[in-house]
């Protein structure tokens, strides 16, 4: 699988060396992470075109933490090299759609097409994850990200048609 033909999505964090053997502990960006498939290849870098693959011996996660033990990494030194890289995985790899993927995408109301911002941030540290919207003027906005209000993601124009319950947006 290579990263041209795969769209990457963040997922956390190297936190630090676990073990040994060149285990490491990743933070992930949410609990609400899940995933349909083994993992055999995960992408490091600082952002997503600025990655590399490494083939991955073992991965598991509990909550907001992932241990991952990958190949080529056989101790602590070479462990803590990677401390702070962020983790990518294929979306292919998720069973439903990570809001995360959607970082980058117009946000476009599906009521009238008008084009509502550019969604910038995906803030998960309430119970309800929000988008971070930087509107068309400039503002920052909040919306739900609740799978219920995306009516349709179209990744050609990477936009979200978003059904917006009455008043979310001081509309009137």
């Amino acid at each position: 699988m290579e990263k041209e033909t795969t769209k990457l999505v963040h997922i956390g964090f190297i936190r630090k060396a676990h073990g040994n053997n060149g285990q490491l502990l990743v933070s992930l960006v949410s609990d609400r992470i899940i995933i349909k498939n083994d993992i055999d290849i995960v992408w490091l870098g600082s952002k997503p075109d600025h990655t590399n693959s490494w083939i991955v011996d073992k991965f598991s996660k509990n909550k907001t933490t992932a241990f991952l033990k990958l190949r080529d990494i056989n101790s602590i030194e070479e462990a803590n090299y990677l401390k702070g890289l962020k983790v990518y995985l294929s979306e292919t790899l998720f069973s439903e759609e990570p809001f995360t993927a959607l970082l980058g995408f117009d946000l476009i109301s599906a009521d009238n097409k008008d084009i509502i911002g550019k969604i910038i941030e995906i803030d998960f540290s309430n119970i309800q994850a929000a988008f971070i919207i930087e509107t068309v003027n400039g503002s920052k906005i909040q919306a739900p990200a609740v799978s219920d209000l995306i009516q349709n993601i179209s990744r050609e124009k990477e936009c979200v048609y978003y059904k917006t319950p009455k008043g979310l947006f001081n509309e009137n």
